[in-house]
């Protein structure tokens, strides 16, 4: 099934407060995790990016704080534009679940 990227961040965030989504072409594909609550959404991306978490050859990795769902969409347009010059792009968001074992 193919959504726009709005509602599938909105579904996918209403049904598990923990997503992946992978963005990029399938030969070199950029995954970030992705954290919800009630304060906001909480976006860590391993890969190089600068503080603002765009693409960069010499930043870091990052763990961004935004506000909103509309934010994060708007976040996720801006970083497939810096990774490959577009800003619509087909994205995967999955679902996880990540628990503590004891």
């Amino acid at each position: 099934m193919t959504l726009p990227l709005k509602l599938a961040a909105q579904r996918a965030l209403e049904a598990s407060n923990t997503v992946m989504v992978v963005l990029g072409p399938t030969d070199c594909a950029f995954t970030l995790a992705v954290y919800k609550d009630s304060t906001g959404v909480f976006c860590f991306d391993s890969h190089s990016r600068t503080t603002a978490g765009l693409a960069s050859p010499n930043g870091k990795a990052v763990l961004l704080s935004i506000k909103s769902v509309d934010g994060f969409v708007s976040y996720m347009k801006d970083l497939t534009k810096s990774l490959i010059g577009i800003e619509r792009y087909q994205t995967v968001i999955s679902m996880v679940s990540c628990g503590q074992q004891v």
